[in-house]
Parts: C-alpha cells; sequence; structure tokens
C-alpha cells in the first residue's frame, strides 16, 4: 500500500504552474520529500538548499509547494513542519535510517555509492534493485543484518568481511542497507533516496 503522501506530493507537474519561478528547476521527486525530512526542525532555505545539494531557487519553489499542500509554515526564522507535513515525514523517519556517502570497494563494484539504511527487511530485492537502475543508478548492492552484523546473501563472507565491518561501523546493523552506485554523484544520490522511499511505501513509480 503506498502511503497518502504520495498522492499529496506526486504530481509534480503543479510544482511549475504560477508566476515568478522562472526556469524550471532541477530536483526530483524524492527530493521534495527529503527536504520534508530535512526540515524536522525549523530551518533556513539556505542551509535546505545546501543539504540536497540544489539551488535555492529549487529549494524555494519546493517549499512553496509543499506550503500550499498545508505542510510546512514558512517564517523570517525559517520553515516549519505542520501537524500534517510532521506525520509524513515520520513516515519517512519509520522507514529510513542513517545515510551518507561511503567509499568505493567492491560492494560497489569500484564505484562511490550512497548508502542508506532501510529499517524494514525487503523481500523483493531484485525488483527494487531495477527500480534503482531506472532512476538513474548504474546498479544497487543491498546487504541484510544478520545477528548483529551486516552480511551479504549468498556470497562469501569472506570476499567482503573488511568491508561489511567498516558498514557496521558507519549504519547500524539492523533491517537492510541498500548500497547504491553510478557515475553522476547527484543522481546517484538522488537515486539512493528513490529507491529507500519506494521501499518505505512512500513513492511509487
Amino acid at each position: 500500500m503506498i502511503h497518502p503522501a504520495y498522492y499529496v506530493l506526486s504530481d509534480s507537474s503543479s510544482l511549475y504552474k504560477g508566476k515568478g519561478f522562472g526556469p524550471r528547476p532541477s530536483f526530483g521527486q524524492s527530493d521534495i520529500f527529503r527536504l520534508l525530512w530535512n526540515v524536522k526542525k525549523r530551518a533556513g532555505r539556505q542551509r535546505l538548499a545546501r543539504a540536497l545539494g540544489v539551488g535555492e531557487g529549487s529549494a524555494r519553489t519546493m517549499i512553496e509547494s509543499l506550503r500550499k499542500k498545508g505542510l510546512v509554515d514558512c517564517a523570517p526564522m525559517g520553515v516549519k513542519l505542520t501537524e500534517k507535513g510532521a506525520k509524513v515525514a515520520g513516515k519517512i523517519d519509520a522507514g529510513i535510517g542513517e545515510e551518507g556517502w561511503v567509499a568505493a570497494g567492491k560492494l560497489s563494484y569500484g564505484k562511490k555509492a550512497y548508502g542508506i539504511r532501510l529499517k524494514k527487511k525487503i523481500s523483493k530485492v531484485i525488483g527494487l534493485r531495477d527500480y534503482a537502475i531506472r532512476v538513474g543508478a548504474e546498479g544497487a548492492t543491498f546487504l541484510e543484518a544478520k545477528n548483529g552484523k551486516w552480511i551479504l546473501p549468498g556470497w562469501g563472507a569472506s570476499t567482503y568481511v573488511a568491508e561489511l565491518e567498516k558498514m557496521g561501523k558507519r549504519f547500524e546493523p539492523n533491517g537492510m542497507l541498500a548500497i547504491i552506485f553510478g557515475k553522476e554523484e547527484k543522481e546517484t544520490e538522488r537515486a539512493a533516496w528513490a529507491t529507500a522511499l519506494r521501499a518505505a511505501g512512500i513513492i511509487s513509480g
């Protein structure tokens, strides 16, 4: 079942309607949810733009769309979640844990990757891998947590033991860990978030 927030935010075409926004901004659906998740406490537009790696114009457009949908309030002190927005952010929190860049290694076929922890285990990881590729990644590796450690199901542990130990120090061994890799950093990061949001039932596609 797709979370109701998907239907609130999925119509990306509505983000570009209206006057005063200038050229079509460069951001994806996952960026909108990620911005909402990053607000948490009151946050300024510049900080949010830096967190997402987008320009202030794009951040302004996303914030305005969220405001019109009743998910955030804007004031001179910054952006703040409304009660409705807090519920959506809470749903994201329930499905997504730690996230961030990880060094290139065997798990990412020698490419720099973005790791993001999924708090619940996913049974159909092949479909999720295919989705990651469809939204801009070159590939994806999924680890499972077992007995307080990360494992790579179906592969000899000795081949990846050093990397798995590093992942265990960076990401809590609980649930699953998606390691998304690709050529372009922004596309890879965006694909990682889109994949995690889909795994959490927040977005579809």
